[in-house]
């Protein structure tokens, strides 16, 4: 579809009115139509309105695909009880319209290893790999397989080391049957149990042998490959991962894990690796996400608040040393600046008192006490053609630079 290729392109008002267009030719507006791109332009609110709307319908498919809507929705923001019930809803509304199978389960799977039950949501997961019967072998090994990998990412939730050892025994043998990326889900389970014996160096390296295509990667091995590269001291590797996972899917590979998770992720690895406007950016969209989270999200909020205070500051403190820094540069070079520029620069120097800062008081006391005396302009640099030596103090000509800089 043509808004496919401006939301991918993120396009999301364009995206959001081809799909209006098209709309227009359907007897029934579906709002759901939107929600893709709701979610990567990070705008739950219109994802929430959209879910509540189709919940009303009285199409089994509509309120399925809203209840289904509903559940990935309050995941992202925090509502886990929400998600939780949701979930039940939808298992119970399908079973009531329609036949049913162990799988009708999989979303109360999914929210119960996010909400500190993760042993419940591996015998869930386990339940359903049990029955499968497919058309082919290989279809139904490709299901046992996917179903055990999940229970083996509870299992790991739960740190349970010696299910994940059986259960990459049994990945190997069912993913061996099947497709190319059943076949690389067993080294997903080995690295989560390296990542638990702290070896994250190997975990990395199981990791990154499971990749495949990005629409079919499981969501939960670039979050994997994130943590372990992370904690092996190379966060900046675990940027391109995280960014292949946000743009992902939302649903089908991408519903084991949610986007604000994945930005909590990348907002840690931008901090870790000195980009701090990148952190900042992430770090507020996870402050947004869950600003009406349930109380077991308090304590990762204040962590993400207390990050934002810190880094809001100190960006600031950059952008001010820089501008200081280029102005200093301008005056005592004699090169001039735009009328922009120096109307910018005349807030840096003056003190919060309205007097004149001088040039020292822009430097740090460990600058100051280590820059040698050839590094101060020669006589002919100063802007005001005083008599100063090579040797002067830093702060004696910082009447004749204030003058300077209110001349330009």
């Amino acid at each position: 579809m043509y808004s496919n290729g401006l939301g991918e392109s993120d396009r999301f008002a364009e995206a959001h009115a081809a799909i209006d267009s098209a709309n227009k030719y359907l007897r029934d507006d579906d709002p759901l139509s939107h929600t893709v791109w709701w979610f990567r332009d990070n705008d739950y609110d219109a994802v929430d309105r959209a879910w509540q709307y189709a919940e009303q319908s009285n199409k089994p498919d509509r309120r399925l695909d809203a209840l289904w809507t509903h559940v990935i929705a309050s995941r992202t923001q925090g509502r886990m009880r929400d998600a939780l019930a949701a979930a039940r809803e939808y298992t119970r509304y399908r079973r009531q319209h329609g036949p049913s199978n162990a799988a009708d389960a999989l979303l109360e799977a999914v929210v119960l290893a996010e909400n500190g039950r993760p042993r419940e949501s591996a015998a869930l997961y386990d339940s359903m790999a049990r029955p499968q019967r497919a058309v082919s072998p290989s279809r139904s090994s490709a299901k046992r397989a996917w179903y055990w990998t999940h229970e083996a990412g509870a299992a790991a939730t739960a740190g349970d080391t010696a299910t994940l050892r059986r259960l990459e025994d049994s990945v190997r043998a069912s993913g061996a049957l099947a497709t190319e990326r059943s076949k690389r889900l067993h080294h997903y389970v080995r690295g989560l149990r390296l990542e638990l014996e702290h070896r994250p160096a190997d975990a990395v390296a199981a990791f990154r042998l499971t990749l495949w295509v990005r629409q079919n990667t499981h969501v939960r091995i670039y979050a994997g490959l994130a943590r372990s590269l992370i904690a092996a001291g190379r966060p900046r590797e675990a940027v391109a991962p995280l960014m292949d996972a946000l743009r992902g899917p939302v649903s089908a590979a991408g519903l084991y894990a949610t986007r604000t998770e994945l930005q909590e992720l990348l907002a840690l690895a931008y901090d870790k690796s000195g980009q701090h406007d990148s952190a900042l950016t992430q770090y507020k969209l996870v402050s947004r996400a869950w600003r009406h989270a349930d109380p077991q999200f308090d304590q990762r909020r204040a962590v993400v608040e207390a990050r934002i205070a810190t880094l809001t500051y100190s960006v600031h403190a950059t952008s001010q040393r820089s501008m200081a820094a280029s102005v200093v540069e301008s005056v005592l070079h004699d090169r001039p600046m735009s009328q922009g520029r120096a109307r910018r620069a005349s807030g840096l120097w003056h003190s919060p008192t309205g007097q004149p800062a001088s040039w020292a008081s822009l430097r740090s006391p460990r600058s100051r006490a280590s820059t040698p005396d050839r590094a101060l302009p020669p006589r002919s640099t100063l802007s005001d053609g005083s008599s100063s030596s090579g040797t002067t103090r830093p702060d004696s000509g910082c009447q004749s630079e204030a003058g300077a800089i209110k001349k330009l």
